[in-house]
């Protein structure tokens, strides 16, 4: 609720203004600190090392399998996911954000394409499951949007 105080008239000033500010601010960096929880989440998630300068039999044979978070290989994915804010109150976690690289094949390996390539999902898993701690993070007038599954992909 917004801070009414009273002005040497009687009268109420009502200052909603300057409360709907420092509540945005709050609940920026509340969005924040979720968007960097979940790209640290995503990074750490990716099983493996690497295998940068193996062979390509080396590399099927390290492959993940259909519905596995997508195995390191070059850590050129891994190291590409980063978050960043494109206004005050939205958050974009992925590929391509930020400083990061785009890689060409994150939408592939997240959702399967035409040409065989199975969903090897990585996003939408960490969303799962980080969901609790990223309503307990931010909370407030977005827990309800979280609950309904207002949160895109």
């Amino acid at each position: 609720m917004a801070k009414r105080t009273g002005n040497k008239n009687g009268g109420a000033v009502w200052r909603g203004r300057e409360y709907t500010h420092a509540l945005m601010k709050v609940e920026s960096k509340r969005l924040d600190t979720a968007a960097r929880e979940l790209s640290v989440d995503i990074k750490r998630r990716f099983p493996g090392s690497g295998i940068a300068n193996a062979t390509a039999a080396q590399r099927r044979a390290h492959a993940s399998a259909p519905g596995e978070i997508p195995h390191v290989q070059t850590s050129f994915l891994r190291d590409n996911v980063e978050w960043d804010r494109t206004s005050q109150l939205n958050r974009r976690v992925g590929t391509g954000i930020g400083g990061a690289q785009s890689v060409p094949y994150a939408a592939s390996l997240e959702k399967g394409n035409n040409r065989g390539l199975a969903k090897r999902p990585y996003l939408r898993p960490a969303l799962k499951r980080n969901k609790r701690q990223i309503l307990k993070t931010v909370g407030g007038r977005f827990r309800g949007k979280l609950l309904r599954g207002k949160v895109t992909i």
